[in-house]
């Protein structure tokens, strides 16, 4: 019987391997080395603090989660090769070596087959609701860590009817968020509200059946930095997006000038509040006699088609202004800059078309 162990060897993980009694059929064993994309990853999964677990479904390829990330599983090499040991080498008679990648979560498919089918009023007021998805089926199938899972279903402002997972549509959303932000200007600091008296305090269409409760406490969810009991603290960013997303859609074409935007966002943002473009990056292009707005969410989930998108829209990209629409594209290993160096070209400080 061999006893398989985890072991560090020149930077790559390797299976430490203690012999207890030979096993005949040893060579006909499958070893996995996996190659730690960081050693604080690794020492956590060495000493048990990080919990790692396979996750698969019957379309798409395995990959390995811990509580908090997702990771890809590269096979790079399979063959017979030697594992070392007390500086003993032992033959495997079959060992694949991996390579795991930190990935994105599928958020924006997720995100564009949920909003393909808001709820609808009918479905609020407790109708059957057609074509259905279930929530066990999609944390079955959706590969990516529990925490993960949960984040989607909270930027997307999911709530549960039974089994069956529902998005509010955007109209809803912005209704509650308005109404909400209209209740904060009432209270000391803006940015702290008690969210059932909230609730008392603002007019919600149909909010006597539980389903729309459940969609104003996902809306208030979203837009919330911090929820501790029913005080919740707003997250000053979002906030902030929202109300330039209403700035932009006034504007003819989503184009405005950079003095009516400011001046549109002094007198709708809330008192004390200054604008930070910084926070709204992801949302706009700076042209030269204003700024151009861009719904995230219309552009093209796949990268390639993404990427030429933006170029239509505008042909030279400042990086901190083309980065933020990649957001669900990039990873720790793979940063915006090694992202775009296989698709674009770099010149003069600016992104463009290759």
């Amino acid at each position: 019987m061999w006893l398989t162990t985890l072991k560090k060897i020149d930077g790559r993980l390797k299976i430490k391997m203690e012999e207890y009694v030979f096993d005949q059929d040893y060579q006909e064993d499958k070893f996995l080395l996996f190659e730690f994309p960081s050693e604080e990853f690794l020492q956590g999964v060495l000493k048990g603090d990080t919990k790692i677990e396979f996750v698969s479904n019957e379309k798409d390829p395995i990959v390995l989660c811990t509580e908090q990330k997702t990771y890809d599983i590269l096979e790079f090499d399979t063959s017979n090769i030697l594992l070392i040991c007390d500086e003993q080498y032992v033959l495997s008679g079959n060992t694949s070596t991996f390579e795991l990648r930190d990935k994105q979560p599928p958020f924006l498919l997720f995100r564009r087959m949920m909003h393909a089918a808001p709820i609808t009023v009918s479905e609020i007021k407790g109708e059957t609701i057609e074509n259905p998805i279930y929530f066990d089926d999609l944390a079955k199938n959706t590969l990516c860590s529990k925490n993960e899972f949960n984040q989607i279903l909270t930027d997307i402002c999911a709530i549960t009817v039974g089994r069956i997972l529902k998005t509010p549509p955007k109209d809803l959303k912005d209704l509650i968020i308005n109404q909400v932000l209209q209740y904060s200007r009432t209270v000391d600091d803006w940015r702290c509200i008690n969210q059932e008296k909230c609730l008392e305090a603002i007019n919600i269409p149909f909010i006597e059946y539980p389903v729309m409760k459940s969609i104003y406490y996902a809306v208030v969810k979203y837009y919330a930095f911090e929820i501790k009991d029913d005080e919740v603290v707003l997250d000053e960013k979002k906030v902030m997006r929202h109300i330039a997303e209403y700035a932009f859609k006034n504007a003819r074409n989503g184009f405005i000038s950079k003095n009516d935007f400011e001046r549109e966002m002094d007198d709708h943002l809330p008192t004390g509040t200054k604008l930070n473009k910084e926070l709204l990056y992801g949302m706009f292009v700076t042209k030269d006699r204003g700024y151009q707005y861009i719904d995230e969410e219309t552009l093209p989930i796949d990268l390639i088609e993404r990427f030429n998108e933006l170029f239509r829209i505008h042909e030279q990209w400042e990086v901190h202004e083309i980065e933020p629409f990649f957001e669900y594209f990039i990873t720790d290993s793979l940063p915006f800059i090694d992202l775009a160096a296989r698709h674009c070209r770099f010149a003069n400080g600016k992104w463009m078309h290759r």
